[in-house]
């Protein structure tokens, strides 16, 4: 969001504020006689369901037409996970809250449902069995969990950062902040409590305007939202100060009544814009996306969540329907993932590649597992066979192997290329958060081979734009120049390879349909990494070779030459892609091979330019 980079944390405040709300009802229950569990369930089903399932209808709807199969398919599973309470656990194992294909999502926002759905499926037992039947006071045992539940966040946030975002207990704390404020129901001071409302707003609005994508989220960095939605809380009990009035007036009670809605609404309507015209909304259609949303929201809230809440039915006849469903919604979603997303919708074009077999896959390109016996040099040297021949060694992850193919392709005659690269390892030292668990065993694998082989030029790449902390990748990445340093080695670090928002057949597939040029496209790379990767390849002495300065132009990039689609997913090369590249590349690695290597300066940006692949 413009100007609010860490919006993000408004599922932080819904969750305090959720947690003092129904915590709120529930002691009222207690004092009263008891939670009636049954009846509180059923509350929920009248409160969540109708509107969800509604935006769930218009959602499959709407996805059928627009959404890539693939994610057409990412679509079907996220609806099981959804009708299961479980759609946390699903974007969680599959990929992270910033991941590239998050714009792809339309049920992405879900996780936070999921997430307070299974909070309240135990807590409000455990409440009543700390309270009515063990009689103690439910503010130490809410408390103790939630100091356990933000030591296990913290620790999260370091070693586990998608875990930590998406899974309950390393959210739970949020939920029990609220539970606490609603069960000591202590006001500050009057004449705090001004001044305390007015520093949790601040810190409300801080962490909106200066959290972004790299901050280490949720960890120390969510006590900030959630001690300032704690503030307001606290001290909006208290009578007669700016805060109540506010918050008890017109328009913010409305659109607190809208919220649920508005919330399931907004970002279905921000991922299929994107879907449908193949860019991010500008100012403008932000406004007119807003004014949708709130649009809906309010059709909503009156046409299905109002007659839903006071529909003259029986808790049984409730949950029958509830069940129903979210059975159907499960077999929508089965029944979009066994149809592998309908790829039939765009194959106009027909292309297919062989992807990553290209690559020499699990000889010298690892891609389900690292096993150091399947690899050999004799197998995995391409190129001059005369000993005599300098030897080119690429080390790196799958963005490192799709430069193979176009090297080979060019029939070396001077110099010998080895392969040493593992799908999801960059060619870092120590393996950032995210790479596969065995990335140290193979990156020490790899720096063995170099120091046995001791090539003339050492080659690293990978996919750098995953890689979103640019502290810890820099580290990382000059930990490996070192070494390499260290073995008196030269390297030449690839930069960064455009990456798309699709499948780039299914991109060019949609802009031949809209009657648009399908040769050139803007990428969703933000080649953020780039400046890094050049400081720390100037202060190792390394070599650099800019990928991007070989296929874009200002802010768009090329996708296809001669009607030839350059890539085969929506980042890495196919076989004429490959070769492209290797032109420039191979002049390249000649020159830092050459006794003038010093005074290399990478080739010019003919390689763009139609006519190469007659």
């Amino acid at each position: 969001m413009p100007g609010f980079p860490g919006g993000f944390i408004g599922v932080d405040v819904f969750f305090v504020i959720s947690g003092f709300l129904i915590t709120s009802l529930l002691l009222a229950e207690l004092k009263t006689g008891g939670i009636a569990l049954g009846a509180f369930y059923v509350r929920r089903m009248r409160r969540i369901l109708p509107a969800l399932l509604v935006v769930v209808l218009a959602v499959v709807a709407a996805g059928t037409c627009l959404l890539f199969p693939k994610d057409l398919r990412d679509l079907g599973r996220s609806l099981a996970g959804l009708a299961l309470m479980s759609s946390n656990l699903f974007f969680w194992l599959d990929a992270g809250y910033f991941a590239a294909n998050a714009h792809h999502r339309p049920l992405l926002h879900t996780w936070s449902l999921s997430v307070e759905e299974q909070f309240y499926l135990l807590y409000p037992a455990l409440l009543w069995l700390v309270c009515a039947k063990a009689r103690w006071r439910p503010f130490w045992m809410i408390a103790g969990l939630a100091l356990a539940s933000f030591a296990a966040c913290v620790v999260a946030a370091y070693r586990w950062p998608d875990a930590g975002y998406f899974l309950l207990p390393f959210r739970a704390w949020e939920l029990l902040a609220g539970a606490l404020a609603a069960t000591s129901r202590r006001t500050l001071p009057a004449r705090w409590a001004g001044p305390g409302s007015a520093l949790g707003l601040a810190l409300i609005l801080f962490s909106a305007c200066r959290f972004s994508a790299e901050t280490r989220f949720p960890g120390y960095a969510a006590l900030m939202p959630v001690a300032g939605a704690v503030l307001v809380l606290q001290s909006g009990l208290t009578e007669g100060i700016w805060v109540s009035r506010v918050l008890a007036s017109r328009v913010p009670v409305t659109l607190g009544r809208w919220s649920y809605s508005l919330y399931l609404w907004h970002w279905p309507l921000i991922v299929f814009y994107e879907l449908h015209f193949l860019q991010p909304p500008d100012g403008l259609a932000r406004g007119f996306l807003g004014a949708g949303a709130l649009g809906l929201a309010v059709l909503s809230y009156r046409f299905v969540e109002q007659p839903a809440r006071h529909a003259r039915l029986s808790g049984l006849r409730v949950s029958a329907a509830a069940m129903t469903g979210l059975m159907l919604v499960f077999g929508a979603g089965y029944g979009l993932h066994w149809s592998k997303g309908l790829p039939e919708r765009f194959e106009a074009r027909g292309e297919t590649f062989p992807g990553e077999a290209l690559y020499h896959p699990e000889t010298c390109f690892f891609v389900s597992g690292f096993v150091a016996g399947n690899w050999s040099e004799r197998a995995c040297t391409f190129g001059q066979a005369s000993p005599a021949a300098k030897r080119v060694l690429i080390w790196g992850d799958s963005y490192a192997a799709h430069y193979v193919p176009g090297l080979e392709a060019l029939r070396l005659t001077t110099f010998r290329l080895t392969q040493v690269t593992y799908a999801g390892c960059g060619p870092l030292m120590p393996a950032p958060v995210g790479d596969r668990k065995d990335c140290a065993a193979f990156n020490q694998f790899a720096l063995a081979r170099i120091a046995e082989l001791k090539p003339d030029l050492v080659l690293i790449g990978a996919r750098w734009n995953r890689y979103r902390d640019m502290a810890s990748l820099e580290g990382s990445l000059r930990r490996s120049l070192t070494e390499l340093a260290r073995l008196g080695i030269p390297v030449l670090v690839l930069g960064e390879s455009p990456t798309y928002s699709a499948e780039v057949p299914v991109i060019r597939d949609i802009l031949r349909v809209r009657g648009l040029p399908d040769d050139f496209f803007r990428p969703a790379s933000d080649f953020k990494a780039e400046p890094v990767l050049r400081h720390t390849a100037a202060a190792r002495l390394a070599s650099w070779f800019s990928v991007r300065d070989r296929l874009c132009v200002g802010e768009q990039c090329r996708i296809a030459v001669n009607g030839q689609s350059l890539y085969w997913d929506d980042g890495h090369l196919t076989a004429a892609g490959s070769e492209l590249v290797a032109r420039s590349l191979s002049e390249r690695i000649a020159c830092a091979l050459g006794p003038a290597a010093s005074a290399c300066a990478p080739g010019p940006l003919a390689a763009i330019q139609p006519g190469l692949l007659d």
